[in-house]
């Protein structure tokens, strides 16, 4: 399905979506493809574009990657994918293991499979990419990840410890061990005040799961997960984030500047 940006601006020139593209990738932790003028005419009409490729050569996992354009600004749809107020998925468990100020953190993630399959659990490092937002003149922010080999040994210490909740050590002991987890988010602030906004994961669930499976289920998760955060984006992120919230850390490390609430009717 595709949907249009509920805004008057207009859609993204092909030169404009280059240039942010070439911007984000020469300092980016991992690149986005080059657009052509019919794929960028498609990200003006609404459509969410999909792809899959391979970004660290042989061996690595493939890696499913969606783009969306919004006329929100890139401020915006970062407070829409950043805030912890809001959840990505339903079906994932995410808590905060360690903690390195502004935007450095290790989060455990626990994710609910459907039966027969076992619950799959990961620690992945998140960060900002600050040299990045510097490099393009802060007009792209970039929050990617990577597996932290041995972090679930940390974690259960947490679960055993009581840090995470109503969680066990019966369920923690029962999930299966994704071998990787790495991908980003990012956010690209475009000359008319709009902006793009992709997400990108390479995974490998392992035990019994191929990884064609797991970058099916990915693959055609996108465009949902893509349009619920840009429409949160223009619809509640305006309204949410004013100045009485807990300040959400820009991709250059600062707190990205409440929006103001709008005027009461007289």
């Amino acid at each position: 399905m595709v949907c249009m940006p509920s805004s008057a601006v207009a859609a993204p020139t092909h030169q404009a979506v280059s240039e942010a593209i070439v911007a984000f990738n020469a300092g980016a932790s991992a690149p986005l493809p080059h657009l052509d003028p019919g794929e960028v005419a498609q990200l003006g009409q609404g459509k969410v574009l999909r792809f899959v490729d391979r970004v660290g050569g042989d061996g690595t996992p493939r890696r499913a990657l969606g783009i969306i354009w919004s006329a929100a600004s890139r401020d915006q749809v970062w407070v829409a994918c950043q805030d912890t107020h809001f959840s990505q998925s339903e079906a994932v468990v995410e808590n905060r293991l360690s903690w390195r100020p502004p935007d450095e953190a290790e989060w455990y993630g626990i994710a609910d499979l459907p039966r027969p399959f076992s619950d799959r659990h990961w620690v992945v490092a998140v960060r900002n990419n600050h040299a990045l937002a510097a490099a393009s003149g802060n007009r792209a922010w970039e929050h990617p990840w990577t597996t932290v080999p041995g972090g679930l040994a940390r974690a259960r210490e947490a679960v055993a410890a009581g840090r995470f909740g109503g969680m066990e050590l019966a369920g923690f002991d029962a999930a299966v061990e994704m071998p990787a987890n790495q991908g980003a988010w990012v956010a690209i602030a475009l000359p008319d005040g709009s902006s793009l906004f992709a997400y990108h994961n390479a995974a490998v669930l392992g035990g019994n799961i191929p990884e064609s499976l797991m970058l099916r289920y990915v693959h055609a998760t996108l465009e949902s997960t893509l349009r619920t955060i840009e429409e949160r984006a223009r619809t509640v992120v305006p309204g949410h984030y004013g100045p009485d919230h807990p300040p959400v850390i820009g991709g250059d490390g600062a707190p990205v500047a409440p929006f103001p609430r709008p005027a009461a009717a007289p």
